[in-house]
Parts: structure tokens; C-alpha cells; sequence
């Protein structure tokens, strides 16, 4: 039991374990607000597909650059708070000689970083494209908007009466 415990605090002491838990904290926040707001049973498609929609834009806004270079900071003082090593590219590993012949498998397959910021920028721009495009898929499907647009013809005249009303 010592030895797992022991082995599980070896791998969170690593970077790519910390740029992970914070990416995903960073992501999860948002869906997780996300899928709060539209589990509400008086919410309307229209008003879901309002929140879905500025929910991608500010994973939008995140995805820049700047968002990055913020993030890239962050975990850089964090990990050196919580004494964890310095980032670094993985060992380049050459595929084995019987797949080389393969397309695809040949020299120069393998994506090359700079740096380990360059690897992590990578990791971070697809993480958030995966998360867009999600959400992006789920609320611009076409039965959707169909379904969208007879509710709001069938809630039309209730909504009418309720703001004469008030």
C-alpha cells in the first residue's frame, strides 16, 4: 500500500500532471457552469442555446494566445510553489524498424517541439478546440433549432399573457 501511495505521489509531483489537473479545472469550471444552467427545467431551448453560445465564447477568448501565456504562468508558480520539476519534451522516440516502411511511420512522422511551452501550447489549443467543438456540435444541429423554433411558436402567446400580466 506504501508503494502505491508512494507511486501515485511521484506521478502528481510531475508537470504534465499539474498542466493537466489545471487545464481540466480551467475547462471543467466552464461546463460545469455549462451544464448547471441547462439543467434548469424552466429553461427554454433558446435561452440554453444563449448560454451554450457565451459559454464557447469565452473558452473562445481563452484560446489565444494571451489566454495561454496567463494559463503558461500560472502553472509555472504553481508547480515551483508545490516543488515540482521544471518542464521538459519527452525522450524522441524512432518507430520500430518494421513499421517504417508504413505511411505515416517513416523519419520525420513524429511532431517535433521547440520547447516545452510549444508542446504544452499544443496540448492546451486541442483541449480547448475538443470542448468547442462539443458544445458547437450539440447546439447547432439541426433538430435542434427546429425544436428551438416550435417552442418558441407554442410558448409565444403564454409569454404574452405573463408580461401583460406583470
Amino acid at each position: 500500500m506504501k508503494a502505491r501511495i508512494r507511486g501515485v505521489d511521484v506521478n502528481m509531483r510531475t508537470f504534465d500532471y499539474i498542466f493537466g489537473a489545471y487545464l481540466g479545472e480551467l475547462i471543467l469550471g466552464h461546463s460545469d457552469n455549462l451544464s448547471k444552467t441547462l439543467q434548469n427545467p424552466d429553461l427554454s431551448a433558446v435561452d440554453g442555446h444563449r448560454t451554450a453560445t457565451a459559454t464557447v465564447n469565452n473558452l473562445r477568448n481563452i484560446r489565444s494566445e494571451g489566454g495561454f501565456n496567463m494559463f503558461w504562468d500560472k502553472i509555472l508558480i504553481h508547480a515551483n510553489r508545490l516543488d515540482v520539476d521544471k518542464p521538459k519534451l519527452p525522450r524522441r522516440k524512432a518507430p520500430p524498424k518494421s513499421l517504417e516502411s508504413y505511411s505515416g511511420y517513416g523519419k520525420g512522422s513524429e511532431a517535433v517541439h521547440d520547447s516545452p511551452k510549444d508542446l504544452y501550447r499544443k496540448h492546451y489549443f486541442e483541449a480547448l478546440d475538443a470542448v468547442i467543438n462539443c458544445i458547437d456540435d450539440r447546439f447547432e444541429q439541426e433538430d435542434f433549432k427546429i425544436y428551438a423554433q416550435m417552442e418558441q411558436v407554442l410558448l409565444r402567446p403564454y409569454l404574452a399573457n405573463n408580461t401583460r400580466m406583470n
